[in-house]
């Protein structure tokens, strides 16, 4: 930890010091790590934790130069666009979940079409009539009509 040269010596921390002191007293709880690039910090949190991105403050710290109603309606409108901004993601997120959830109604209502049209069970075709069972036909062709090399043999 550095500190500030001046009167009130306050500590400067680098911008992982403050993510990680951020991150371990619950201010980022969505915070996902990644082995090779580091911390994501979703913009959820940074919002709800009171930073802006862009600004080197955090929106509580109230400016030191100005007072009065003019700087009263300033921070108000710094809360409300940080307000707009975390609806926005909000809304983003909840329409991503609606856009999967219409896919899968999709998907069901055709399984269900499906399900309701039944099996279709094609007719039977046979080439072949079904012969009862039963006692064995006679045969039909007689010992005379066999051929030569047969009759040959049978002597």
């Amino acid at each position: 930890m550095i500190t500030e040269q001046g009167a009130q010596q306050r500590p400067l921390w680098t911008l992982s010091e403050a993510v990680r002191r951020y991150r371990e007293t619950g201010k980022f709880p969505n915070a996902v790590r990644d082995p090779e690039r580091g911390w994501f910090v979703p913009l959820g949190d940074l919002l709800a934790a009171g930073l802006r991105p862009g600004r080197s403050a955090p929106l509580s710290e109230p400016a030191q130069s100005e007072n009065g109603p003019a700087h009263d309606l300033a921070q108000r409108v710094v809360q409300l666009e940080t307000q707009l901004t975390v609806e926005r993601a909000q809304r983003a997120a909840v329409e991503q979940v609606a856009a999967e959830r219409e896919r899968s109604l999709t998907d069901l209502r055709a399984a269900l079409r499906m399900l309701e049209a039944g099996p279709t069970r094609p007719e039977p075709v046979s080439a072949v009539p079904v012969v009862p069972p039963g006692p064995e036909p006679a045969p039909s062709v007689l010992p005379a009509a066999r051929p030569k090399w047969w009759q040959r043999r049978g002597r």
